[in-house]
């Protein structure tokens, strides 16, 4: 039986989700950060897997800047065939049902936004290793539920999802600073680098005293400040590169 479509479990919490949620201009700011992060991780000229790469955003970014040979892999149709759009090489499936004498093996397996849907995220990683080259790096970006605004909501007695964001409500994992570095050890991985995307395209800083009231870019700027002398409370993703850890003996 074919994995469960993460966007089909938000019954109950959201009215419906909309499969290209993540492609709206407003997204763009935080793709552009995180995008940021990432090329700065991958060496020019690498072979890079995106699993569940969405509209193939990030792709496309590193074969323009990094001339990487990319692929996807996204099992919703109207997300794929964005990505077939882009020209970018993209599979319709999931991790699972990839095979490495098809697809080969890669520098790079990254899981962006991921992991969170994920109901057994720790067994996912260890199935990615049989499409790593020896000596490759897996690359994680999850939500930060550390992150101020659910600490504040959380405060209040709210644990409220969303279409969107930290809060999506087709999120079935939840991830501070530890648990994600806790999850990567548990399969097999040694955390190579650590950062977070700041996240000032956040909705929360439009709705919410005082960040409603500073211009965007004053804003823009103190949130970068937080995030780089507090991640894990104004960080909106932890992003993570880790590789396997050698076995002694």
């Amino acid at each position: 039986m074919p994995p469960q479509d993460p966007d089909k479990v938000a019954a109950g919490f959201v009215a419906s989700v909309e499969a290209l949620r993540y492609s709206t201009p407003q997204v763009s700011f935080n793709a552009f950060e995180k995008n940021g992060i990432v090329a700065n991780l991958i060496r020019t000229g690498s072979r890079v897997l995106d699993v569940g790469c969405g509209t193939g955003g990030t792709l496309k970014s590193l074969r323009d800047s990094r001339q990487c040979d990319v692929v996807g892999l996204e099992p919703n149709h109207s997300r794929a065939a964005a990505v077939a759009e882009t020209g970018v090489t993209i599979h319709q499936m999931t991790l699972n049902q990839a095979d490495p004498a098809r697809l080969g093996t890669f520098d790079y397996v990254m899981f962006l936004d991921v992991l969170e849907h994920m109901a057994n995220p720790h067994a996912v990683l260890l199935d990615a290793v049989r499409l790593l080259k020896p000596g490759g790096t897996v690359i994680v970006s999850v939500p930060n539920v550390a992150h101020w605004s659910v600490r504040l909501e959380l405060l209040f007695g709210n644990f409220d999802y969303s279409t969107a964001e930290i809060m999506d409500a087709t999120h079935l994992r939840w991830f501070t600073r530890r648990t994600v570095a806790n999850m990567m050890q548990s399969a097999g991985f040694r955390i190579e680098s650590y950062s977070v995307s700041a996240g000032t395209w956040l909705t929360v800083y439009g709705r919410v005293w005082p960040w409603k009231w500073i211009p965007y870019g004053i804003r823009a700027r103190i949130i970068r400040l937080g995030a780089k002398l507090s991640p894990t409370l104004f960080g909106a993703q932890h992003i993570v590169s880790a590789q396997l850890q050698s076995k002694a003996g």
